[in-house]
């Protein structure tokens, strides 16, 4: 098995911080209505936030960011209702 070269592996994690963001930016209405989902977010995305929050790579630290502000966005949002 071949191991990824950094950049490659920066590439990937990008992209997919990139997707997630736009996913949390522009939720659907069940987002906020399943238990599940909320549970997911709480137990995985929440972590991945973290671990990446402290990216020395820019590009991952600002979709971490941007993914941490979006959860505070929604967490208030949710415990509205």
């Amino acid at each position: 098995m071949s191991r990824d070269s950094p950049q490659e592996v920066i590439k990937v994690k990008s992209l997919a911080l990139e997707l997630l963001l736009a996913a949390m930016a522009n939720p659907s209405p069940i987002f906020s209505i399943r238990k599940e989902f909320k549970d997911s977010i709480r137990e995985y995305l929440c972590t991945s936030v973290l671990k990446n929050s402290v990216s020395t790579d820019k590009v991952i630290f600002s979709y971490s960011l941007g993914l941490f502000n979006t959860l505070v966005r929604m967490e208030i949002y949710m415990s509205l209702f």
